[in-house]
């Protein structure tokens, strides 16, 4: 389990904005605020890892399909209680009309991901081709 009181300092001053971007996080699955962590430009970033928070967002994208993933459960109710005030607390943002945000953010997310793939292994191809050439 992560440590959620390790977090709360960082977290629990967050305040939700109104104009804050949603983001698809590949290694989370997961939607994701930007106001949901700290500013680039604040010096807790620095101290700040984002990884930390993937189960936390996880958990609330399974919760806005329809299917919580249990897995996950603990590491939302120990966040909850850690950081009850912040952004990503909201339950506006646990909506089940975010659902199709999501599978249209992570079919681009993926789409991307191919392309690049693709990319690499056809330039990794080339450069071996090259090589024994």
């Amino acid at each position: 389990m992560r440590d959620y009181q390790r977090l709360a300092p960082f977290l629990q001053g967050l305040t939700k904005d109104a104009n804050a971007r949603i983001y698809y996080d590949l290694f989370a699955d997961a939607l994701v605020w930007s106001d949901e962590v700290p500013p680039a430009d604040s010096p807790d970033r620095a101290s700040f890892s984002a990884a930390e928070l993937r189960g936390v967002w996880r958990f609330r994208t399974t919760l806005i399909l329809g299917q919580p993933a249990e897995k996950f459960r603990a590491a939302w109710e120990e966040a909850l209680k850690c950081f009850p005030n912040w952004p990503g607390f909201d339950p506006k943002r646990r909506d089940p009309s975010f659902a199709s945000k999501f599978e249209e953010m992570r079919t681009t997310a993926m789409e991307d991901w191919e392309k690049l793939d693709d990319r690499l292994l056809k330039d990794s191809r080339a450069k071996t081709h090259k090589a024994s050439a």
